[in-house]
Protein backbone atom coordinates (compact mmCIF):
# COMPACT_ATOMS: atom_id res chain seq x y z
CA UNK A 1 0.00 0.00 0.00
CA UNK A 2 1.31 2.83 -1.08
CA UNK A 3 1.24 6.19 1.64
CA UNK A 4 1.66 9.97 0.14
CA UNK A 5 3.76 12.41 1.69
CA UNK A 6 0.72 14.55 2.79
CA UNK A 7 -0.56 11.74 4.41
CA UNK A 8 2.28 10.78 5.94
CA UNK A 9 2.53 14.71 7.12
CA UNK A 10 -1.09 14.75 8.28
CA UNK A 11 -0.81 11.70 10.53
CA UNK A 12 2.37 12.65 11.67
CA UNK A 13 1.04 16.25 12.80
CA UNK A 14 -2.46 14.74 14.21
CA UNK A 15 -0.38 12.44 16.21
CA UNK A 16 1.92 15.23 17.58
CA UNK A 17 -1.39 17.41 18.41
CA UNK A 18 -2.89 14.55 19.83
CA UNK A 19 0.13 13.60 22.24
CA UNK A 20 1.12 17.07 22.97
CA UNK A 21 -2.51 17.77 24.17
CA UNK A 22 -3.28 14.98 26.00
CA UNK A 23 0.01 15.33 27.65
CA UNK A 24 -0.83 18.77 28.73
CA UNK A 25 -4.28 17.75 29.79
CA UNK A 26 -3.33 15.07 32.16
CA UNK A 27 -0.26 17.01 33.67
CA UNK A 28 -2.74 20.13 34.38
CA UNK A 29 -5.49 17.35 35.82
CA UNK A 30 -2.60 16.31 38.53
CA UNK A 31 -1.73 19.60 39.06
CA UNK A 32 -5.77 20.70 39.62
CA UNK A 33 -6.07 17.39 41.51
CA UNK A 34 -3.30 18.54 43.74
CA UNK A 35 -4.27 22.23 44.25
CA UNK A 36 -8.11 21.24 44.79
CA UNK A 37 -6.73 18.01 46.97
CA UNK A 38 -4.59 20.95 49.20
CA UNK A 39 -7.34 23.41 48.76
CA UNK A 40 -10.15 20.99 50.44
CA UNK A 41 -7.30 19.97 52.94
CA UNK A 42 -7.13 23.56 54.16
CA UNK A 43 -10.97 24.22 53.84
CA UNK A 44 -10.93 21.29 56.32
CA UNK A 45 -8.49 22.91 58.99
CA UNK A 46 -9.81 26.35 58.59
CA UNK A 47 -13.11 25.30 59.07
CA UNK A 48 -11.50 22.92 62.11
CA UNK A 49 -9.96 25.86 63.69
CA UNK A 50 -12.94 27.87 64.06
CA UNK A 51 -14.99 24.89 65.18
CA UNK A 52 -12.43 24.39 68.16
CA UNK A 53 -12.00 28.26 68.79
CA UNK A 54 -16.03 28.52 68.98
CA UNK A 55 -16.33 25.40 71.23
CA UNK A 56 -13.60 26.79 73.70
CA UNK A 57 -16.76 27.88 75.97
CA UNK A 58 -19.26 24.86 75.15
CA UNK A 59 -16.47 22.81 76.42
CA UNK A 60 -15.99 24.30 79.41
CA UNK A 61 -19.59 24.52 80.52
CA UNK A 62 -20.67 21.45 78.97
CA UNK A 63 -23.29 23.09 77.04
CA UNK A 64 -24.47 20.89 74.27
CA UNK A 65 -26.51 23.58 72.69
CA UNK A 66 -23.73 25.49 72.11
CA UNK A 67 -21.70 23.37 70.81
CA UNK A 68 -24.42 22.10 68.68
CA UNK A 69 -24.41 25.48 67.16
CA UNK A 70 -20.63 25.59 66.31
CA UNK A 71 -21.50 21.68 64.72
CA UNK A 72 -24.80 23.23 62.71
CA UNK A 73 -22.31 25.73 61.58
CA UNK A 74 -20.21 23.36 59.93
CA UNK A 75 -23.16 21.53 58.21
CA UNK A 76 -22.85 24.29 55.54
CA UNK A 77 -19.26 24.22 55.11
CA UNK A 78 -19.03 21.87 51.44
CA UNK A 79 -17.98 18.06 52.07
CA UNK A 80 -18.36 18.12 55.54
CA UNK A 81 -19.13 14.20 56.64
CA UNK A 82 -19.20 14.50 60.16
CA UNK A 83 -18.21 16.55 63.21
CA UNK A 84 -17.28 15.45 66.63
CA UNK A 85 -16.23 17.46 69.68
CA UNK A 86 -14.65 15.59 72.56
CA UNK A 87 -13.27 16.58 75.99
CA UNK A 88 -9.41 16.57 76.79
CA UNK A 89 -10.10 12.87 78.09
CA UNK A 90 -12.11 11.76 74.60
CA UNK A 91 -15.09 11.88 75.80
CA UNK A 92 -17.37 12.51 73.28
CA UNK A 93 -19.57 15.82 73.86
CA UNK A 94 -21.62 15.61 71.15
CA UNK A 95 -21.34 13.84 67.34
CA UNK A 96 -23.15 14.68 64.27
CA UNK A 97 -22.97 12.21 60.94
CA UNK A 98 -24.30 14.03 57.65
CA UNK A 99 -23.36 11.16 56.20
CA UNK A 100 -24.91 7.61 57.18
CA UNK A 101 -22.98 4.65 57.44
CA UNK A 102 -19.10 6.60 58.98
CA UNK A 103 -17.69 5.00 61.53
CA UNK A 104 -16.53 7.99 64.28
CA UNK A 105 -14.26 5.76 66.41
CA UNK A 106 -11.79 7.70 68.67
CA UNK A 107 -9.35 6.40 71.04
CA UNK A 108 -8.55 9.03 73.91
CA UNK A 109 -4.61 7.14 73.63
CA UNK A 110 -4.32 8.04 70.26
CA UNK A 111 -1.35 10.23 69.17
CA UNK A 112 -3.91 12.82 67.74
CA UNK A 113 -6.13 13.06 71.28
CA UNK A 114 -2.56 15.36 72.30
CA UNK A 115 -1.56 16.88 69.40
CA UNK A 116 -1.62 20.47 70.39
CA UNK A 117 -1.50 20.81 66.50
CA UNK A 118 -4.18 20.65 63.41
CA UNK A 119 -3.65 17.13 61.96
CA UNK A 120 -5.26 15.87 58.76
CA UNK A 121 -4.86 12.22 57.34
CA UNK A 122 -7.09 10.63 54.68
CA UNK A 123 -8.76 7.26 55.89
CA UNK A 124 -11.17 4.52 54.55
CA UNK A 125 -13.68 3.58 56.21
CA UNK A 126 -13.12 -0.33 57.17
CA UNK A 127 -17.06 -1.16 56.90
CA UNK A 128 -18.70 1.18 54.07
CA UNK A 129 -15.08 1.47 52.14
CA UNK A 130 -15.92 5.48 52.31
CA UNK A 131 -12.63 7.29 52.09
CA UNK A 132 -12.41 10.58 53.75
CA UNK A 133 -10.24 13.10 55.42
CA UNK A 134 -10.24 13.19 59.05
CA UNK A 135 -8.73 16.43 60.77
CA UNK A 136 -8.64 17.03 64.18
CA UNK A 137 -7.86 20.64 65.88
CA UNK A 138 -7.02 21.29 69.50
CA UNK A 139 -9.50 23.56 71.62
CA UNK A 140 -7.19 26.00 73.67
CA UNK A 141 -8.12 27.54 76.10
CA UNK A 142 -6.15 30.81 77.66
CA UNK A 143 -8.80 31.41 80.62
CA UNK A 144 -7.80 31.18 84.27
CA UNK A 145 -8.42 27.54 85.46
CA UNK A 146 -8.55 27.84 89.26
CA UNK A 147 -12.61 28.28 88.67
CA UNK A 148 -12.81 25.25 86.52
CA UNK A 149 -12.87 22.20 87.28
CA UNK A 150 -9.81 21.01 88.85
CA UNK A 151 -9.97 17.04 87.41
CA UNK A 152 -10.54 18.02 83.74
CA UNK A 153 -8.17 21.16 83.58
CA UNK A 154 -5.51 20.66 86.18
CA UNK A 155 -3.73 23.32 87.69
CA UNK A 156 -5.32 26.88 88.81
CA UNK A 157 -2.63 28.53 85.96
CA UNK A 158 -3.37 30.98 83.17
CA UNK A 159 -1.54 29.47 80.27
CA UNK A 160 -2.72 28.24 77.37
CA UNK A 161 -3.64 24.65 77.84
CA UNK A 162 -5.64 21.90 75.37
CA UNK A 163 -8.88 21.54 76.68
CA UNK A 164 -10.71 19.17 73.95
CA UNK A 165 -10.34 18.45 70.22
CA UNK A 166 -12.96 19.39 67.10
CA UNK A 167 -12.57 16.18 64.96
CA UNK A 168 -13.90 17.32 61.28
CA UNK A 169 -14.83 14.46 58.41
CA UNK A 170 -14.72 15.71 54.57
CA UNK A 171 -15.39 13.76 52.21
CA UNK A 172 -14.00 13.75 48.39
CA UNK A 173 -17.66 14.01 46.59
CA UNK A 174 -17.11 17.28 45.98
CA UNK A 175 -13.40 16.71 44.39
CA UNK A 176 -14.54 14.54 42.32
CA UNK A 177 -17.12 16.49 41.05
CA UNK A 178 -14.87 19.40 40.71
CA UNK A 179 -12.13 17.37 38.86
CA UNK A 180 -14.66 15.15 36.39
CA UNK A 181 -16.02 18.78 35.72
CA UNK A 182 -12.48 19.85 35.25
CA UNK A 183 -11.92 16.71 33.38
CA UNK A 184 -15.20 17.66 30.82
CA UNK A 185 -13.55 20.73 30.44
CA UNK A 186 -10.05 19.79 29.80
CA UNK A 187 -11.49 17.00 27.20
CA UNK A 188 -13.58 19.65 25.45
CA UNK A 189 -10.42 21.87 25.23
CA UNK A 190 -8.48 19.09 23.47
CA UNK A 191 -10.66 17.82 21.76
CA UNK A 192 -10.91 21.72 19.85
CA UNK A 193 -7.14 21.76 19.93
CA UNK A 194 -7.17 18.52 17.86
CA UNK A 195 -9.67 19.96 15.36
CA UNK A 196 -8.45 23.17 14.88
CA UNK A 197 -4.71 21.33 14.66
CA UNK A 198 -6.37 18.72 12.13
CA UNK A 199 -7.87 21.39 10.28
CA UNK A 200 -4.42 23.89 10.16
CA UNK A 201 -2.79 20.79 9.21
CA UNK A 202 -4.81 19.78 6.39
CA UNK A 203 -4.33 23.59 4.89
CA UNK A 204 -0.97 23.60 5.46
CA UNK A 205 -0.59 19.97 3.97
CA UNK A 206 -2.26 21.34 0.96
CA UNK A 207 0.11 24.52 0.61
CA UNK A 208 3.26 22.81 1.13
CA UNK A 209 1.94 19.23 -1.08
CA UNK A 210 0.52 21.07 -4.20
CA UNK A 211 4.10 22.40 -5.08
CA UNK A 212 5.50 19.04 -3.98
CA UNK A 213 3.19 17.15 -6.15
CA UNK A 214 3.95 19.78 -9.03
CA UNK A 215 7.69 18.53 -8.59
CA UNK A 216 6.66 14.82 -8.55
CA UNK A 217 4.86 15.44 -12.00
CA UNK A 218 7.77 16.93 -13.27
CA UNK A 219 9.86 14.56 -12.45
CA UNK A 220 7.56 11.77 -13.99
CA UNK A 221 7.81 13.70 -17.21
CA UNK A 222 11.11 13.94 -17.05
CA UNK A 223 11.83 10.31 -16.75
CA UNK A 224 9.43 9.30 -19.70
CA UNK A 225 11.68 11.79 -21.49
CA UNK A 226 9.31 14.94 -21.58
CA UNK A 227 10.95 18.24 -21.35
CA UNK A 228 9.24 21.05 -22.38
CA UNK A 229 6.48 22.08 -19.96
CA UNK A 230 8.06 23.53 -16.98
CA UNK A 231 6.89 24.13 -12.82
CA UNK A 232 5.18 26.65 -11.72
CA UNK A 233 6.14 28.97 -8.98
CA UNK A 234 3.07 29.72 -6.24
CA UNK A 235 4.91 30.26 -3.49
CA UNK A 236 8.02 32.21 -1.63
CA UNK A 237 9.90 29.68 0.64
CA UNK A 238 12.39 26.92 -0.46
CA UNK A 239 10.12 24.78 -2.54
CA UNK A 240 10.23 27.54 -4.92
CA UNK A 241 13.54 27.81 -4.93
CA UNK A 242 13.74 23.83 -5.57
CA UNK A 243 11.25 24.55 -8.56
CA UNK A 244 13.18 27.47 -9.90
CA UNK A 245 16.53 25.25 -9.79
CA UNK A 246 14.09 22.03 -11.22
CA UNK A 247 13.48 24.42 -14.26
CA UNK A 248 17.03 25.42 -14.86
CA UNK A 249 17.80 21.31 -14.38
CA UNK A 250 15.43 20.80 -17.24
CA UNK A 251 16.53 23.92 -19.63
CA UNK A 252 20.37 22.04 -18.93
CA UNK A 253 18.47 18.31 -19.50
CA UNK A 254 16.84 19.72 -22.86
CA UNK A 255 20.39 21.19 -24.53
CA UNK A 256 22.21 18.07 -23.56
CA UNK A 257 19.24 16.17 -25.07
CA UNK A 258 19.92 18.32 -28.13
CA UNK A 259 23.58 17.48 -27.81
CA UNK A 260 23.09 13.79 -27.64
CA UNK A 261 20.63 13.10 -30.17
CA UNK A 262 23.33 15.67 -32.82
CA UNK A 263 25.79 13.46 -31.66
CA UNK A 264 23.79 10.58 -31.53
CA UNK A 265 23.37 10.57 -35.38
CA UNK A 266 26.87 11.49 -35.63
CA UNK A 267 27.46 8.52 -34.01
CA UNK A 268 25.65 6.74 -35.81
CA UNK A 269 26.77 7.80 -39.18
CA UNK A 270 30.40 6.64 -38.42
CA UNK A 271 29.04 3.04 -36.92
CA UNK A 272 27.48 2.49 -39.91
CA UNK A 273 30.52 3.81 -41.94
CA UNK A 274 32.62 1.59 -39.72
CA UNK A 275 30.34 -1.50 -40.24
CA UNK A 276 30.74 -1.15 -44.07
CA UNK A 277 34.42 -1.00 -43.35
CA UNK A 278 34.84 -4.01 -40.94
CA UNK A 279 32.43 -6.11 -43.29
CA UNK A 280 34.57 -5.00 -46.50
CA UNK A 281 37.58 -5.87 -44.17
CA UNK A 282 36.03 -9.38 -42.87
CA UNK A 283 35.31 -9.86 -46.52
CA UNK A 284 39.10 -9.16 -47.15
CA UNK A 285 39.78 -11.14 -45.37
CA UNK A 286 38.15 -14.30 -45.84
CA UNK A 287 39.06 -13.70 -49.60
CA UNK A 288 42.83 -13.49 -48.72
CA UNK A 289 42.19 -16.87 -46.83
CA UNK A 290 40.46 -18.33 -49.62
CA UNK A 291 43.00 -17.29 -52.19
CA UNK A 292 45.67 -18.72 -49.66
CA UNK A 293 44.40 -21.77 -49.50
CA UNK A 294 42.72 -22.51 -53.25
CA UNK A 295 43.66 -21.85 -56.69
CA UNK A 296 42.43 -18.98 -58.47
CA UNK A 297 42.02 -20.54 -61.65
CA UNK A 298 39.66 -23.63 -60.66
CA UNK A 299 38.59 -22.60 -57.47
CA UNK A 300 39.65 -25.79 -55.79
CA UNK A 301 42.27 -26.33 -52.40
CA UNK A 302 45.68 -25.58 -53.77
CA UNK A 303 48.59 -27.72 -52.22
CA UNK A 304 49.02 -25.68 -49.29
CA UNK A 305 45.21 -26.60 -48.14
CA UNK A 306 45.69 -30.22 -49.49
CA UNK A 307 48.77 -30.78 -47.35
CA UNK A 308 47.44 -29.52 -44.59
CA UNK A 309 44.58 -32.11 -45.16
CA UNK A 310 46.57 -34.84 -45.52
CA UNK A 311 49.17 -34.31 -42.65
CA UNK A 312 45.44 -34.39 -40.62
CA UNK A 313 44.59 -37.72 -42.27
CA UNK A 314 48.04 -39.01 -41.32
CA UNK A 315 47.92 -38.13 -37.88
CA UNK A 316 44.30 -39.88 -37.63
CA UNK A 317 45.65 -43.11 -39.00
CA UNK A 318 48.48 -42.85 -36.44
CA UNK A 319 45.70 -42.83 -34.11
CA UNK A 320 43.24 -45.35 -35.48
CA UNK A 321 45.37 -48.69 -37.11
CA UNK A 322 41.90 -48.95 -38.87
CA UNK A 323 41.62 -45.30 -40.25
CA UNK A 324 42.70 -46.02 -44.20
CA UNK A 325 43.15 -43.04 -46.84
CA UNK A 326 44.25 -42.46 -50.41
CA UNK A 327 46.14 -40.25 -52.46
CA UNK A 328 45.40 -40.09 -56.51
CA UNK A 329 47.88 -38.32 -58.26
CA UNK A 330 46.63 -36.82 -61.62
CA UNK A 331 48.69 -35.23 -64.86
CA UNK A 332 46.80 -34.66 -68.13
CA UNK A 333 48.28 -36.83 -71.12
CA UNK A 334 49.19 -34.28 -74.14
CA UNK A 335 47.84 -30.98 -72.36
CA UNK A 336 50.89 -28.84 -74.02
CA UNK A 337 49.32 -29.84 -77.54
CA UNK A 338 45.96 -28.13 -76.29
CA UNK A 339 47.88 -24.56 -75.27
CA UNK A 340 49.84 -24.47 -78.36
CA UNK A 341 46.82 -25.69 -80.74
CA UNK A 342 43.93 -23.92 -79.37
CA UNK A 343 45.57 -21.57 -76.80
CA UNK A 344 46.22 -20.59 -73.39
CA UNK A 345 42.76 -19.58 -72.62
CA UNK A 346 40.98 -22.85 -73.97
CA UNK A 347 43.60 -24.67 -72.12
CA UNK A 348 42.47 -22.68 -68.51
CA UNK A 349 38.76 -23.37 -69.44
CA UNK A 350 39.41 -26.92 -69.75
CA UNK A 351 41.55 -27.54 -66.25
CA UNK A 352 38.37 -25.14 -64.72
CA UNK A 353 35.82 -27.61 -66.52
CA UNK A 354 38.53 -30.82 -65.16
CA UNK A 355 38.09 -29.82 -61.73
CA UNK A 356 34.52 -29.20 -61.80
CA UNK A 357 34.33 -33.11 -63.54
CA UNK A 358 36.60 -34.50 -60.55
CA UNK A 359 34.36 -33.22 -57.87
CA UNK A 360 31.36 -34.90 -59.09
CA UNK A 361 33.39 -38.27 -59.49
CA UNK A 362 34.02 -37.84 -55.98
CA UNK A 363 32.65 -38.33 -52.45
CA UNK A 364 31.54 -34.96 -50.54
CA UNK A 365 34.10 -35.94 -47.96
CA UNK A 366 37.12 -36.33 -50.24
CA UNK A 367 39.42 -33.40 -51.52
CA UNK A 368 40.10 -32.48 -55.11
CA UNK A 369 42.81 -29.90 -54.95
CA UNK A 370 45.15 -28.71 -58.43
CA UNK A 371 48.98 -28.59 -57.13
CA UNK A 372 50.29 -26.47 -60.60
CA UNK A 373 49.88 -26.51 -64.04
CA UNK A 374 48.32 -29.72 -65.40
CA UNK A 375 48.56 -31.78 -62.02
CA UNK A 376 45.93 -32.74 -59.68
CA UNK A 377 45.41 -34.20 -56.52
CA UNK A 378 42.93 -36.21 -54.96
CA UNK A 379 42.80 -37.48 -51.17
CA UNK A 380 40.27 -40.21 -50.49
CA UNK A 381 39.62 -40.59 -46.71
CA UNK A 382 37.71 -43.44 -44.53
CA UNK A 383 38.55 -45.90 -47.19
CA UNK A 384 38.05 -49.60 -46.63
CA UNK A 385 41.60 -50.74 -48.59
CA UNK A 386 42.95 -50.58 -52.15
CA UNK A 387 40.06 -51.15 -53.69
CA UNK A 388 38.13 -48.31 -53.26
CA UNK A 389 40.56 -45.74 -54.30
CA UNK A 390 41.26 -48.15 -57.79
CA UNK A 391 37.49 -47.84 -58.03
CA UNK A 392 37.25 -44.18 -57.91
CA UNK A 393 40.78 -44.07 -60.39
CA UNK A 394 38.50 -46.52 -62.89
CA UNK A 395 35.32 -43.93 -62.61
CA UNK A 396 37.89 -40.80 -63.22
CA UNK A 397 39.57 -42.91 -66.12
CA UNK A 398 36.51 -43.42 -68.00
CA UNK A 399 34.51 -40.19 -67.48
CA UNK A 400 37.97 -38.08 -68.78
CA UNK A 401 37.57 -39.18 -72.32
CA UNK A 402 34.12 -37.61 -72.64
CA UNK A 403 34.62 -34.41 -74.66
CA UNK A 404 34.93 -31.04 -73.07
CA UNK A 405 33.01 -28.23 -74.75
CA UNK A 406 35.45 -25.29 -74.83
CA UNK A 407 34.05 -22.40 -76.70
CA UNK A 408 32.96 -24.45 -79.89
CA UNK A 409 35.53 -26.71 -79.41
CA UNK A 410 35.70 -30.39 -78.63
CA UNK A 411 38.45 -31.08 -76.45
CA UNK A 412 39.68 -35.06 -75.52
CA UNK A 413 42.21 -35.74 -73.36
CA UNK A 414 42.98 -38.59 -71.10
CA UNK A 415 45.12 -38.73 -67.66
CA UNK A 416 47.54 -40.96 -65.66
CA UNK A 417 47.15 -41.72 -62.38
CA UNK A 418 49.62 -42.73 -59.56
CA UNK A 419 47.89 -43.89 -56.49
CA UNK A 420 49.47 -43.93 -52.89
CA UNK A 421 48.02 -46.04 -50.13
CA UNK A 422 48.81 -44.66 -46.49
CA UNK A 423 50.79 -46.21 -44.88
CA UNK A 424 52.69 -46.70 -40.69
CA UNK A 425 56.21 -45.82 -42.66
CA UNK A 426 54.34 -42.24 -43.94
CA UNK A 427 55.02 -39.26 -41.42
CA UNK A 428 55.05 -36.46 -43.37
CA UNK A 429 52.39 -34.86 -46.50
CA UNK A 430 55.03 -35.09 -48.68
CA UNK A 431 56.59 -38.84 -48.46
CA UNK A 432 52.75 -39.15 -49.73
CA UNK A 433 52.56 -36.91 -52.31
CA UNK A 434 56.05 -37.97 -53.46
CA UNK A 435 55.03 -41.47 -53.96
CA UNK A 436 52.07 -40.80 -55.49
CA UNK A 437 53.96 -38.80 -57.96
CA UNK A 438 56.64 -41.42 -58.87
CA UNK A 439 53.39 -43.94 -59.17
CA UNK A 440 51.93 -41.63 -62.15
CA UNK A 441 55.25 -40.93 -63.61
CA UNK A 442 55.39 -44.58 -63.90
CA UNK A 443 51.89 -44.87 -65.56
CA UNK A 444 53.02 -42.52 -68.13
CA UNK A 445 55.82 -44.70 -68.70
CA UNK A 446 53.62 -48.02 -69.01
CA UNK A 447 51.42 -46.00 -71.79
CA UNK A 448 49.40 -42.91 -70.21
CA UNK A 449 45.72 -42.74 -69.77
CA UNK A 450 46.10 -45.44 -66.51
CA UNK A 451 47.12 -45.87 -63.38
CA UNK A 452 49.70 -47.53 -60.97
CA UNK A 453 49.70 -48.23 -57.65
CA UNK A 454 52.85 -47.10 -55.72
CA UNK A 455 55.25 -49.84 -54.69
CA UNK A 456 58.01 -49.59 -52.29
CA UNK A 457 60.41 -50.53 -55.57
CA UNK A 458 59.02 -47.76 -57.48
CA UNK A 459 61.04 -45.51 -55.30
CA UNK A 460 64.27 -47.65 -55.09
CA UNK A 461 64.51 -47.15 -58.77
CA UNK A 462 64.13 -43.31 -59.06
CA UNK A 463 66.21 -42.92 -56.35
CA UNK A 464 69.00 -44.98 -57.89
CA UNK A 465 68.31 -43.29 -61.22
CA UNK A 466 68.22 -39.80 -59.86
CA UNK A 467 71.98 -41.04 -57.95
CA UNK A 468 73.19 -42.39 -61.45
CA UNK A 469 71.97 -39.02 -63.43
CA UNK A 470 73.92 -37.13 -60.61
CA UNK A 471 77.48 -39.51 -60.81
CA UNK A 472 77.28 -39.56 -64.64
CA UNK A 473 77.24 -35.37 -64.38
CA UNK A 474 79.83 -35.31 -62.55
CA UNK A 475 81.75 -38.35 -64.37
CA UNK A 476 82.97 -35.63 -66.75
CA UNK A 477 84.60 -33.57 -64.47
CA UNK A 478 86.21 -36.38 -62.43
CA UNK A 479 87.75 -37.55 -66.42
CA UNK A 480 85.86 -41.27 -65.87
CA UNK A 481 84.61 -41.67 -69.46
CA UNK A 482 87.73 -43.42 -71.15
CA UNK A 483 87.45 -44.05 -75.11
CA UNK A 484 87.83 -47.78 -76.32
CA UNK A 485 89.03 -48.26 -80.24
CA UNK A 486 87.72 -51.94 -81.95
CA UNK A 487 89.03 -52.16 -85.28
CA UNK A 488 86.83 -54.02 -88.32
CA UNK A 489 88.70 -56.33 -89.82
CA UNK A 490 87.55 -57.58 -93.76
CA UNK A 491 87.45 -61.44 -94.09
CA UNK A 492 88.11 -61.32 -97.68
CA UNK A 493 91.54 -58.88 -97.48
CA UNK A 494 91.91 -59.72 -93.85
CA UNK A 495 92.51 -56.01 -93.09
CA UNK A 496 91.40 -53.61 -91.38
CA UNK A 497 88.78 -51.79 -92.83
CA UNK A 498 87.55 -49.38 -90.20
CA UNK A 499 87.15 -48.99 -86.32
CA UNK A 500 84.46 -48.89 -83.86
CA UNK A 501 84.19 -45.92 -80.89
CA UNK A 502 83.65 -47.28 -77.65
CA UNK A 503 83.15 -45.01 -74.24
CA UNK A 504 82.91 -46.91 -70.80
CA UNK A 505 82.51 -44.75 -67.41
CA UNK A 506 85.04 -46.24 -64.88
CA UNK A 507 82.88 -45.83 -61.96
CA UNK A 508 84.54 -45.31 -58.22
CA UNK A 509 82.03 -47.82 -57.33
CA UNK A 510 80.87 -49.99 -60.09
CA UNK A 511 82.29 -52.05 -62.77
CA UNK A 512 83.26 -50.70 -65.76
CA UNK A 513 80.07 -49.42 -67.37
CA UNK A 514 78.62 -49.48 -70.61
CA UNK A 515 75.17 -47.82 -72.47
CA UNK A 516 73.45 -50.80 -72.17
CA UNK A 517 74.57 -51.57 -68.39
CA UNK A 518 72.74 -48.17 -67.41
CA UNK A 519 68.78 -48.10 -66.34
CA UNK A 520 66.65 -46.63 -69.47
Amino acid sequence: MRITLATKFNLLTIVIILVTSVLLSVFYLVDEMKDNHQKLLNDGRSAAAMAALNSEYGIYTRDKKALGQVVESLYLVDGVAYVAIYDLRGRPLIEKSFVPGISMKWSAESASAREEKIVAAELTDAQSGFSYFDVIAPVVSYARHDVMDPIAFGSGSSDARVVGHVRLGLTQESLRRRMRDLLISVSLFTFACIGAGIVLTVIMTRRISAPLKQLNEATRAVSEGRLEQPVEITTRDEVSDLSRSFNQMMGRLREYRAQVETRTKELTATNEQLLQEIQARKTAEEQLLHDAFHDALTGLPNRALFMDRLTHAIAIARRRKEYLFAVLFLDLDRFKVVNDSLGHLVGDRLLVELGARLTQSLRPGDTVARLGGDEFAILLEDISGTGNAIMIADRIAKELPDPFMIDGHEVFTSGSIGIALSAPSYEKAEQVLRDADTAMYQAKTQGRARHVVFEQGMHERAVERLRLETDLRRAAERGEFIVYYQPILSLKSKTVIGCEALVRWHHPERAPLIAGDLPS
